[in-house]
């Protein structure tokens, strides 16, 4: 299997590499010989190589790409729509610099169904399509990018908070520095532009680096991003704040506003209180496996308008078919200026305490067969009973193990994760 729950992803040179790009290029023309591809790639260094290598794909095969250079993943969902067969986006994410990845979005702006990475995984096996006497063409057209953000200032309503955003060191600083100048906001915006250290201690994935940020600069709220933009994570001078908070916040909001909301969509992972306090509310919480791509299947069959994960991928089906950190951030900016009062009290719930650890592993896909790992996950759901849960999955998108405890005490949960760690430890020999 190439993809997995987010596109292809790997380190660069080892898992992934020029000629795999060409081969992803070509076995779309070869599905669709009429195709129109947009193209896209976030900062990181071989971001360039892997672009040029989709595109050599394209073109041999006969088929015609559009390049818009450095670009988010949503502005690529959402410029996919306007008349393209597939949009590619050239990212690793929330992965550090040494990987990269392809994503692959349909006509719709979602990402490509199971059917259409399985033939391509296919494909890619077999001998290059070129058509020497109908060569394709590719056009570079940067400039596609100003209609995101005209989309992304549409939404916005109005905002008189001091804000910060931490940019991940990726795609976003470009997007941001200029949406604050059209939008009159106040803001500061941090890991703008050392493009060799993607999220690296910042962004999504680091959000104590944003809190420190917003204390430090006596700031009202910041948004941190990651590599690519399909996240976000909320920083106040007292707390941070994860998707289950943002997922609480909207649907809240949606209530408040009098917006027909029945179900949210989340995940495995998102808190058990989330579900508690959605319930309050009188909304169902509809759980799916981890993934974003799971999180929207599940939106597209369902009545809800809200979806997303902890990690701070957060669907808005009414707006975008995709996660887009910079689209949540201005909502929630609309939804703080509705409410007019402390963020705090907006966004805080209190939550069971979820202990977590990734553990590297030489095959992760080791974990589905192994007995002894089964049955100690068993043992310890029996100690815990109704009073937690625990998640144990292969990474989507790393060669890692995760654990998740969730249970009201903490030492509790961290006593739990130690014994299951070593029972993964011993037994799926970690690198």
């Amino acid at each position: 299997m190439l993809f997995e729950t987010d596109g292809i992803r790997g380190v660069v040179g080892r898992d992934i590499d020029y000629k795999l790009a060409v081969q992803v290029g070509n076995s779309l023309i070869k599905i669709n010989p009429k195709a129109k591809i947009l193209i896209a790639r976030d900062r990181r260094n071989s971001g360039q190589m892997l672009s040029y290598g989709i595109i050599l794909g394209v073109i041999m095969a006969g088929g015609y790409i559009c390049d818009i250079g450095v670009s988010s993943t949503p502005s690529v969902s959402y410029l996919t729509r306007e008349g393209y067969d597939y949009g590619i986006v050239i990212t690793a994410s929330h992965n550090p610099s040494e990987y990269n990845g392809i994503k692959v979005f349909d006509a719709t702006g979602k990402k490509i169904s199971d059917s259409v990475e399985r033939t391509i995984e296919k494909l890619v096996n077999t001998n290059l399509y070129i058509d020497y006497n109908n060569v394709g063409r590719c056009d570079y057209k940067p400039s596609l990018k100003s209609k995101y953000i005209k989309f992304i200032q549409s939404v916005f309503i109005k905002s008189k908070l001091q804000i910060a955003f931490d940019c991940a060191n990726g795609v976003m600083g470009d997007f941001v520095s200029k949406l604050a100048a059209k939008l009159n906001l106040q803001a500061k915006i941090a890991n703008k532009n050392d493009y060799t250290r993607v999220n690296y201690n910042c962004g999504a994935t680091c959000p104590q680096t944003l809190f420190n940020f917003v204390k430090n600069n006596h700031l009202d709220v910041g948004f941190a991003f990651d590599g690519d933009g399909d996240r976000v994570i909320v920083a106040t001078q007292k707390n941070i704040y994860d998707g289950d908070n943002i997922l609480y916040v909207l649907s809240r909001y949606y209530k408040d506003i009098n917006m027909r909301i029945k179900s949210v969509v989340g995940t495995i992972m998102s808190n058990m209180q989330l579900e508690y306090e959605l319930n309050e509310l009188g909304i169902e919480l509809e759980r799916t496996n981890v993934g974003d791509k799971y999180v929207i299947e599940r939106l597209s069959k369902s009545n809800s308008d809200i979806g997303g994960e902890q990690s701070g991928h957060i669907i808005l089906k009414n707006y975008l078919p995709t996660g887009d950190g910079l689209l949540t951030a201005i909502v929630l900016l609309n939804i703080f200026n509705y409410y007019d009062k402390d963020i705090d009290e907006i966004m805080f719930f209190a939550k069971n305490t979820q202990v977590c650890k990734n553990i590297s592993v030489k095959n992760k896909y080791l974990l589905q067969n192994n007995d002894v790992v089964r049955d100690e996950i068993a043992k310890i759901q029996q100690f815990l009973k109704n009073r937690g849960r625990i998640i144990v999955r292969p990474s989507g998108t790393e060669n890692k193990i995760r654990i998740m405890i969730e249970c009201p005490k903490t030492q509790e949960a961290e006593l739990c994760c130690k014994q299951i760690s070593q029972v993964i430890e011993s037994e799926l020999c970690v690198e």
